[in-house]
């Protein structure tokens, strides 16, 4: 075998190096290749790349053929649609082609294509299933992720097929397709190293995603941390086939068994130590860093003779560097020392082995623990004269030389503007040096970093630099900062009215009288800088009055005495009016339910209030109107009422019975008053739930690795256990971890892990148990306190078929009890009842019983007053205790101003608690206790015997306190926690600090009422604040102070509650079981707040509560809401308060410089599989003013033959009689005379009586009728009188009989289906019954009973009766299975039950779709300049069906499509509060469509047509007839309604009258709003924006360079004011550049200089200054240079710009690259793959076009590319919907007035169908449209032929046109087979079961088993060939499924964002916009039925361009 491997490398390496005679090597050929690709000239590479494909082919060069198929799949990536597809495609078959070795190295490379295209698509394949087969066998874009990485790993694996052949070559023979590194065939000498490590980086991924299972491999065994020879022989396996540790270990086993023999251990050592670093790094079990270092040890031990022990070593070094990285001072102190151990092991290692790699390695980490480090922080402001201190962070330093320099605040600003560092060095030495000073750092020599405080000397009153120089390090290094000596500090405080600025002294926060303040400003970001001083008053304040300018950059100067300080920046905003009306009109809803059918009444009441301040009243005799809107916000119907007494209306709404389903929504205006109201509910096609299932909540106690035990219960909502039901259960571990897990460490993001699955029955009792172990993540650490979430899924099948399921989630930890101690942060020591709760709870929340001991401590507080910290106390101190306290008294040494660090004191109270028999503990005695701060600790322990403790901290005080105990700084307390009118609030403010001045400020209706200082002097001091009528809700006081250079301010809310308005509603008359159809009368009570009687009104209301499963029902009613006050006032001083950080500087060396070893690895020549056209999530964006979350069913559609479904529901009221109704009668005869109650009325409202009042004593009762429907049913209360008392109550009862019967019935039947229809039977009497139960069934339209028809087989009536036995409290089932025929419109099934006495009956009805469909069938054709094709429409030609029937065939033309770009001229309205980008854009816009409206004569004449005909539609409301749906059914109905208002407006672009007056107001408007500087902000008053103004300058030069305006005075004035601003950034980001880039020759051009370029290309008049002039030469040579690098929109500017410099050359090679870089389709016309939305401004897909457009008309003469260029565009313009924008015009313009003039085509197209010419003039009632030339013509069904199939298209003239074919049929669903357009689908049906490793989905195939229960998952690829808006798909459904969703609402799924609407026979999708792609879309189904189903079809369709369309084939679906 060596043999033949040695020879097979010689003949290749020979292959490789000869040279074809007469032809050039391979060498020059990729020479060239290359010298093209930096020209970016693609198509000429690819050519050039493939004749060196063939060369290599004709040579049988195996790695010049892969290295060129590398070349042009890198090439196809840009040039080519689908080229994923084609590349993956073209590796298989040469894969399939090639031998040993190039097969391996080729599926390596698939392999790896593969794992690129996941990364780079990874958010797709999180919504997919596992399927167990590949959906697709060659569309890899839709497999799930499973199989993706099961393909990955197979590949890899044949990639090390052979292993012992691979292992005898070496790389050399490889080098061509190499990334080739110096040294690497040392390390990696072979074919098999260089595929193994490849294989590897995709095994050692810790990014997969897939479920794991509950055995899933794990490094868990100590042995496999082992030696080298251990581990080549050990056994390595794993049951678990997910794993790719275990491939990446097997690998490393193999590895490391080859290199074993090796002379030379290099290659041995090295793969050893990366096995050893990935098992440390993965490992899970204890102990594993010191079993890797003992590892590490006995290995370098045992070739310790050898220079490679260095690099183990070398690990053990790097260990102790990682422990001693974990080192943190005074809490984690374990590994201080180990970086001096790592040290000394690397010295041992370099003077051993000087020359090793190592000894190199070892010389960088020793670099890296010598690194040093430099963080000072000092206080931004300091006292005068007070010592003050810095912050040291540091690390390998012994001393810093401080000096304290002088420096002036214009200093200060220059110092600020230096660059680089050193020039800020040099300039601060300059200053006046005040006072120098040194310090010695702590240096121990342990290489970690440490924390000191260093003494600042006492300064003056002034302005500083702190500059600080390490000692050994002269200037290389130094750090400064600014700081001011000062004894003022400036408060500032917002008020509505005034801005506030309070100059305090900063160490006793007295007001400084007499202060000037002198104001540095200006107005509004705009304008001359501004100076105003003001004096401060008694209180140390100025007040500025707010108006409408605000005030921005604003620096304070102040002055008193001696004393001068500088504050800022401020900024003071402008007054906001509150123009809240003060009195308030508003009404609140009421509805019966909140989900509703189509067709059902909705019933409402209305409460109107009025809100004057803090008062409601009714509003009384008030006309009000009621709107109702449906889902697309389009008024349904209105009514009007008049208020009565109580202000209360009520109505009606009858809802539509067709339309889209999801939120509606009424509103309540009036015109009398400015009222508003709203209420929302669901409008859906939903199924009534029979019963629920739930799980009971967990209250024992578990932790991980129990045996957890779970119990569910199932009842139906008449109260009926569900016993013997199927459960299908689901248990996944998710993690979480304690919030401050994550505080420093990356959010955890672990892999949901299966840990059970399996069924179960339910008992007699409806329960259910589920057992799981509660398995943990091992590789967690459980230091950290994981807790591990395990979510339970259960599905629950009733017997009768009917499915529900329930979620819950247990939590188990390692720790398994959580305690928790309550108590108020103060008490109050004099009361006796002090309480102190203990809350004891299991991980899920439930109590858990436990007893323990709380004890109770005195903390030790200190001797002196302190201020907080201004940072935490260092490691070092820099002073000793003594010398601290003398310099800063009031400071804490360490953190002794935190009470939470304490030492605790004496023991005051000790007690044991049991939280089985109280979780209260009442606190006596404290009287005597002092007063000051405790400390409570609770301890207890969990069944396990672990451990639980809590701490919690508190304060004993007594108002008979006369200091501030523990020498707290400060207290602020009110006497009582709420006030009453009267009284008074009494505010005690303690200080335990002499000469301390507090401000306060009480606050009352947002202003300030009282302003009052308080001096303390270590006592306490008291005033009174009365409170007033107003202060209802309450007032605030706010309060601030400084004390020793620290500031504190807060507010104290005084609460002062609103009187009760509550009223009670008592049952006097209420059963909470009913029997259904029984008269009842029920009465309640209504009582005021104190029992007394009232006069009120009543809504009362009763609806079915099993709606609430799908959207719950709850009134609110808060009319006297009135929150409690909150102050508006805040006040702060940051500006003069804080710290600060220093700036610092050092040119130390960042790293050691050595030769890194790298390894030879595949080359990509600059291919990567993933970075194809990147989509963005908001190209698929969900439209706005689309509905919002709600349901569905299905509507009547057109001749599509669907039905209403109208199931078991109250739909209507009235209707004709007829001979169903008669034989209803006759029905409810038969059922009197068998005493079998048929409950026929099942409407899901009980009653609604909105205006019920109550009698003298206050009660009030009704009558009622209850509902038939079996089923639990909410009935709510709302009472309230007329001064707004009210009361809100909600009851319960149920419908039900001993006897019930309970069918579970389909929402439909369709012909030809087999259904078995199935009851349950319910017994809830205590003795088992026996009788039997019949099904009738009868046609509702004859009236004739069909029973015998439809039940198979029916040999005799009693095949319709069947005999049931059921059990006590039991249940049991009988079915019947229906046979339904054709010609069959509904039906009438009525099911009885009867044993003995007892019986019970269910009529309803079932309507019956036709099993035939009306199918379109759909051909888009279109043809260019002079062409002739033909085209046809396959499935009509080759139809052959007997069944299919035809309806219509449609042709539609379009001569002449460039009109539509007339019909997208855009005009812009002008709204109020437009930013002057709108402003701009809406000048723009309009000017330019305004110049293209009136550039040609024929343009007015063509519209002015239009006007009369349905031209000026929108695409989505045109041809209806050939669309699967009705635009009011869609989403879409208002962007219909907005595009054809648009088109109604660009009438206006004709009046150029009209015209000019608004582009004169614009630019008046934007000359108005430009600032002094000439830039523009974004909105009128803010910063200058060079964004914005560049803008507008570009657009305004593009207009002129079109000729579209001409200049005048204002204009040019105003464009070079804004040049001058332009100009003066793009200098200034020039220098900036210069200033900070290390090479002024690399690419520098950014988008916003790029911008620049382009907008001064249009002034080329207007002169530049020299630093301009020099600027643009740079950019320029750039631009020259980097062109290439740079996306296609930038390229389209510089093209121009570069032309317009001069620069013919460079522009011309840029077009070339251009043309080169496109694709060009026959159909689409010329444009570029990479041309897709993006975020960013300057990639937008049809300005860029337009662009491009420009380019080529401006820089060539290439016609057909320009037209062909013009061709994408109005294809773009045909699936979408151009927006109202500015690109539009530029897009409108680029198709209309550049290139060749296709307006002015007048021919018509020459067509031909079926060999017939079509002339459109001679054709009945076809009206050819003006200017397109569109027309339509149809043939019915009887003219229909499949000649007709043959459409020939014969375009004369230039531009393109375009038309369809459309073909109607009716055919039986199962027949209809799929067909495809540039819009495909393809739908399958799987099975979803559940496995070891998650959810698995099987194919549905004719030997698949489904059962009632079963969960479909319908599985659709879309793919879709262009951007496409506005597509619709619906998916039919089997009569025995039912849809799990049922509210619509936009969801989103594999990069989809869709509108989902379920109807009752299918599922409709709205899509607002696809991008062109491939899709994977999933959604599920639950079997409700046995039986034999036709499926229906899904379709799929444009609704802008209805002729893309695509459908599945109709299959059909067994149930067992």
């Amino acid at each position: 075998m060596k043999y033949i491997a040695t020879l097979f490398t010689i003949i290749l390496f020979s292959q490789m190096t000869q040279s074809q005679q007469n032809s050039e090597s391979y060498e020059n050929l990729w020479k060239k290749v290359q010298k093209l690709e930096d020209q970016a000239l693609t198509k000429s590479a690819l050519t050039l790349v493939q004749s060196i494909s063939e060369k290599a082919k004709k040579e049988n060069n195996s790695a010049q053929l892969i290295k060129a198929l590398l070349y042009s799949s890198k090439y196809a990536m840009t040039l080519e649609e689908d080229s994923q597809l084609k590349i993956i495609g073209d590796f298989k078959t040469e894969v399939e082609k090639a031998e040993f070795p190039t097969k391996n190295i080729l599926e390596s490379y698939l392999a790896n294509m593969y794992w690129q295209y996941y990364q780079q698509n990874r958010y797709k394949f999180y919504d997919r299933t596992k399927t167990t087969t590949k959906a697709n066998n060659t569309d890899f874009r839709t497999w799930d992720l499973t199989t993706l990485f099961e393909e990955i790993s197979s590949l890899f694996d044949k990639s090390l097929a052979n292993p012992k052949a691979l292992q005898e070559l070496d790389t050399s023979s490889f080098q061509d397709i190499l990334n080739a590194q110096p040294s690497s065939e040392t390390y990696r000498p072979t074919l098999f190293d260089i595929l193994a490590h490849t294989a590897l980086q995709f095994y050692k991924t810790s990014e997969n995603n897939i479920t794991r299972p509950a055995d899933k491999f794990e490094i868990d065994a100590r042995e496999i941390l082992c030696g080298a020879y251990e581990f080549t022989q050990l056994k390595i396996s794993t049951v678990d086939s997910t794993s790719l540790q275990v491939k990446a270990l097997l690998i490393y086993q193999q590895l490391l068994q080859f290199h074993y023999p090796d002379a030379q251990m290099y290659a041995l050592v090295e793969v050893d130590i990366e096995r050893l670093k990935y098992i440390h790094e993965n490992a899970v079990f204890e102990n594993k860093d010191q079993l890797y270092l003992e590892v590490l040890q006995q290995s370098a031990q045992s070739l310790s003779h050898s220079e490679v022990s260095a690099l183990y070593n070398y690990e053990i070094a790097a260990l102790y560097r990682q422990w001693g990285n974990s080192y943190t001072p005074n809490v984690n102190d374990e590994h201080q020392w180990k970086q001096k151990e790592a040290l000394e092991l690397c010295e041992e290692i370099i003077a051993k082995f000087p020359e090793s790699r190592g000894a190199k390695k070892c010389s960088a980490l020793k670099f890296d623990i010598f690194k040093k480090s430099l963080e000072l922080t000092t206080e931004q402001h300091v006292p005068v004269n007070t010592p003050s201190r810095l912050l040291v962070d540091y690390k390998n330093h012994n001393g810093l030389q401080l000096t304290a320099y002088a420096i002036s605040q214009n200093e200060l600003q220059h110092l600020n503007t230096l660059y680089p560092e050193p020039e800020k060095l040099a300039y601060i030495k300059k200053l006046n040096t005040i006072k120098e000073w040194r310090t010695d750092l702590k240096n121990e020599k342990d290489y970690q970093s440490h924390k000191t405080e260093v003494s600042i000397p006492s300064l003056p009153n002034g302005q500083y630099v702190i500059l600080a120089i390490p000692e050994e390090d002269g200037d290389s290094a130094f750090a400064y900062s600014p700081i001011q000596v000062t004894d003022l500090a400036l408060i500032e405080t917002r008020t509505p009215v005034h801005h506030k600025f309070q100059v305090i002294n900063r160490i006793n926060g007295s007001p400084v009288h007499g202060a000037k303040v002198k104001f540095n400003y200006r107005k509004n970001y705009n304008g001359p800088d501004l100076t105003n001083t003001f004096t401060t008053n008694e209180m140390g304040m100025v007040e500025i009055l707010l108006d409408n300018d605000y005030w921005t950059n604003v620096k304070t100067e102040i002055t008193h005495r001696s004393d001068k300080a500088y504050f800022g920046d401020y900024y003071v905003n402008q007054k906001h009016d509150n123009n809240t009306p003060s009195t308030i009109y508003t009404s609140f809803l009421f509805t019966d339910r909140s989900i509703y059918r189509p067709g059902q009444p909705l019933y409402f009441k209305g409460i109107a209030i009025k809100k004057d301040k803090n008062t409601s009243s009714v509003l009384t005799n008030t006309t009000v109107a009621v709107t109702l809107y449906d889902v697309n916000r389009q008024e349904v119907d209105k009514q009007e009422f008049i208020t009565n007494e109580f202000g209360s209306f009520n109505g009606e709404f009858l809802l539509p019975s067709a339309g889209l389903t999801g939120n509606f929504s009424m509103e309540v205006t009036s015109k009398m008053v400015n009222l508003h109201g709203n209420a929302n509910f669901s409008v859906e096609e939903y199924k009534r739930p029979k019963f629920e299932t739930s799980f009971e909540p967990v209250t024992e106690t578990y932790k991980v690795n129990d045996s957890i035990s779970l119990n569910g219960k199932a009842i139906a909502y008449a109260g009926s256990n569900i016993t013997d039901a199927k459960v299908s259960y689901r248990v996944r571990r998710v993690t979480n971890f304690p919030r401050w897990y994550y505080w420093g460490r990356p959010h955890h993001n672990g892999t949901p892990q299966e840990i059970a699955h399996g069924e179960t029955v339910t008992d007699a009792s409806g329960n259910y148990s589920i057992k799981f172990k509660a398995i943990p993540d091992t590789s967690l650490d459980r230091e950290t306190q994981p807790t591990f979430n395990y979510e339970i899924t259960a599905d629950v099948t009733d017997i009768n078929g009917e499915t529900h399921s329930a979620t819950t989630t247990v939590r188990a930890g390692y720790h398994v009890l959580t305690a928790n101690i309550g108590v108020a942060n103060t008490l109050d020591k004099d009361k006796s009842d002090i309480k102190i709760t203990i809350s004891t709870n299991n991980l899920n929340g439930q109590f858990v019983a436990t007893k323990g001991t709380l004890k109770m401590y005195k903390l030790k507080g200190p001797e002196e007053v302190l201020r907080s910290r201004p940072w935490p106390a260092p490691d070092y101190k820099g002073f000793s205790r003594a010398e601290f306290e003398k310099r800063y008294p009031h400071d804490a040494f360490e953190n002794e101003h935190d009470p939470t660090t304490w030492e605790k004191g004496k023991l005051v109270w000790e007690t044991k608690f049991d939280t089985k028999q109280s979780q209260e503990v009442i606190l006596n005695n404290t009287k005597k206790w002092p007063s000051g701060n405790y400390v409570i600790e609770l301890e207890t322990e969990d069944k396990f015997g672990q451990k639980v403790k809590d701490v919690a901290h508190t304060r004993l005080f007594s108002n008979k306190d006369k200091k501030l105990a523990d020498h707290q700084l400060f207290q602020i307390k009110t006497d009582k926690q709420t006030y009453n009118i009267g009284d008074k609030v009494e505010v005690t403010l303690s200080s335990s600090a002499e000469n301390l001045t507090v401000s306060v400020f009480v606050e009352k209706n947002q202003k300030i009422v009282d302003t009052r200082t308080v001096l303390l002097n270590g006592d306490s001091k008291t005033f009174d604040i009365p409170v007033n009528t107003d202060d209802l809700g309450g007032f605030a006081i706010n309060y601030s102070f400084s004390a020793f250079n620290s500031f504190e301010s807060g507010t104290v809310p005084v609460l002062v509650p609103y009187p009760p308005t509550d009223l009670k509603i008592e049952s006097i008359t209420f059963r909470d079981k009913l029997l259904p159809g029984t008269d009842e009368t029920w009465t309640f009570k209504i009582k005021g707040p104190k029992g007394e009687q009232v006069t009120s009104e009543v809504l009362a209301s009763m609806y079915d509560a099993s709606l609430d499963a799908f959207r719950g029902h709850n009134w609110s009613f808060d009319p006297n809401y009135r929150s409690n006050y909150y102050s508006s006032i805040y006040s702060n001083a940051n500006q003069s308060y804080g710290t600060s950080s220093f700036l610092t500087y050092s040119n130390y060396k960042t790293a050691y410089n050595y030769e890194l070893q790298s390894f030879d690895s595949f080359n990509w020549f600059g291919f990567h599989f993933g970075y194809g056209r990147q989509r963005l999530y908001s190209n698929m964006a969900m439209r706005k003013g689309a509905p919002s979350a709600a349901m569905g069913m299905m509507a009547p559609e057109s001749e599509s033959l669907d039905e209403v479904v109208t199931t078991d529901y109250d739909v209507s009221e009235k209707k004709e009689e007829g001979p169903f109704d008669k034989e209803m009668e006759n029905d409810k005869n038969a059922a009197t005379d068998q005493k079998v109650q048929i409950r026929k009325n099942l409407q899901e409202t009980a009653f609604f009586f909105p205006q019920l009042h109550t009698d003298p004593e206050g009660n009030v009762s009704f009558s009622f009728t209850t509902p038939e429907a079996l089923t639990r049913w909410k009935l709510q209360l709302l009472a309230h009188t007329k001064t707004l008392q009210y009361a809100l109550t909600t009851l319960e009862t149920v419908t039900q009989k001993e006897l019930m019967v309970i069918p579970n019935i389909p929402r439909f039947l369709r012909e030809g289906d087999e259904i078995v229809i199935s009851t349950k039977i319910a017994n809830l009497t205590k003795n088992v019954l026996s009788g039997a139960s019949s099904l009738k069934l009868t046609d509702v339209v004859t009236g004739n009973d069909v029973t015998e028809k439809l039940i198979v087989p029916f040999s005799s009536e009693e095949m319709a009766r069947k005999s049931f036995s059921v059990d006590s409290l039991g249940n049991t089932q009988v079915s019947w299975r229906l046979k339904i025929p054709e010609g069959l419109q509904g039906v009438q099934y009525t099911i009885t039950a009867k044993a003995g006495s007892f019986s019970d009956g269910e009529q309803s009805i079932l309507p019956v779709l036709t099993n035939r469909m009306l199918v379109t069938e759909t051909l888009p054709m279109w043809v260019r300049s002079n062409q002739t094709k033909t085209f046809i429409l396959e499935k009509l030609l080759d139809n052959t069906s007997t069944t299919l029937s035809n309806h219509k065939l449609t042709l539609e033309l379009t001569s002449n499509p460039a009109w539509y770009a007339v019909q997208a001229l855009p005009y812009l309205m002008e709204y109020p509060y437009d930013c002057n980008e709108q402003i701009f854009s809406r000048y723009y816009a309009n000017t330019l469509a305004s110049h293209i409206a009136n550039s040609n004569p024929r343009i007015r004449e063509v519209f002015d047509q239009w006007s009369n005909s349905k031209a000026l539609l929108s695409g989505l409301e045109k041809n209806q007839e050939l669309k699967s749906m009705l635009i009011e059914e869609t989403p879409w109905l208002r962007d219909a309604q907005s595009e054809t208002e648009q088109k109604k407006r660009i009438a206006l672009l004709f009046d150029l009258n009209k015209m000019r007056n608004e582009q004169r107001n614009a630019l008046n408007k934007l000359k108005e709003n430009q600032m002094s500087s000439g830039a523009w902000a974004w909105f009128n008053g803010g910063r200058e924006n060079r964004f914005i103004t560049q803008h507008i300058i570009t657009g305004l030069g593009h207009l002129k360079q079109l000729n579209v305006t001409d200049a005048n005075d204002q204009t040019e004035q105003m464009i070079e004011r804004a040049l001058q601003f332009l100009d003066k950034e793009f200098v200034e980001e020039y220098n900036r550049m210069k200033k900070r880039t290390s090479n002024i020759n690399d690419d520098h051009l950014s988008h916003t200089q790029t911008h620049y370029l382009y907008m001064r290309s249009f002034f080329k008049d207007i002169p530049k200054s020299s630093d301009v002039v020099n600027a643009i030469a740079y950019y320029k040579s750039q631009a020259q240079k980097y062109w290439p690098k740079k996306n296609l929109y930038t390229k389209g500017l510089l093209a121009l710009s570069l032309n317009r410099m001069g620069d013919n050359n460079t522009s011309k090679k840029i077009v070339r690259s251009l043309k080169e870089n496109s694709i060009n389709s026959e159909e689409l016309g010329m444009y570029w793959k990479e041309n897709t939305n993006s975020w960013f401004w300057y990639q937008a897909p049809v300005e860029t076009q337009a662009l491009m457009i420009e380019v080529f008309s401006e820089l060539t003469d290439d016609s057909s590319s320009i037209d062909n260029l013009k061709i994408w565009l109005l294809q773009q313009k045909k699936t979408n919907q151009w927006k109202t924008t500015k690109a539009s015009s530029d897009a409108v313009y680029a198709l209309l007035l550049q290139g060749g003039d296709w307006l002015s085509v007048n021919d018509a197209v020459n067509v031909e169908v079926g060999g017939k010419k079509i002339d459109p003039s001679k054709l009945e009632n076809v009206k050819v449209e003006a200017g397109t030339g569109y027309f339509k013509t149809t043939w019915n069904g009887n003219e229909i032929s499949n000649e007709m199939a043959w459409v020939q298209l014969d375009k004369k003239g230039e531009g393109i046109a375009w038309g369809a074919l459309y073909w109607q049929y009716f055919e039986d669903l199962d027949k209809i087979t799929s067909e495809e357009t540039p819009l495909q689908l393809e739908k399958k049906l799987f099975l979803k079961r559940n496995t070891d490793t998650g959810e698995e989905i099987w194919e549905i195939t004719s030997q698949t088993t489904l059962e009632v229960g079963d969960l479909v998952r319908i599985r659709i690829e879309l793919r879709v060939d262009r951007a496409m808006e506005f597509v619709h798909m619906k998916d039919m459904r089997a009569a025995g499924t039912e849809p799990i969703n049922v509210l619509s609402q936009y969801k989103r799924q594999d990069g989809l964002g869709y509108y989902e609407s379920t109807k009752d026979a299918s599922t409709n999708f709205f899509f607002d916009y696809l991008t062109k792609g491939v899709y994977v879309f999933e959604y599920d189904l639950r079997v409700n039925n046995s039986g034999d189903f036709s499926n229906g079809i899904t379709t799929i369709q444009s609704m802008y361009a209805p002729e893309y369309s695509s459908h599945s084939e109709g299959v059909r679906l067994q149930i067992k």
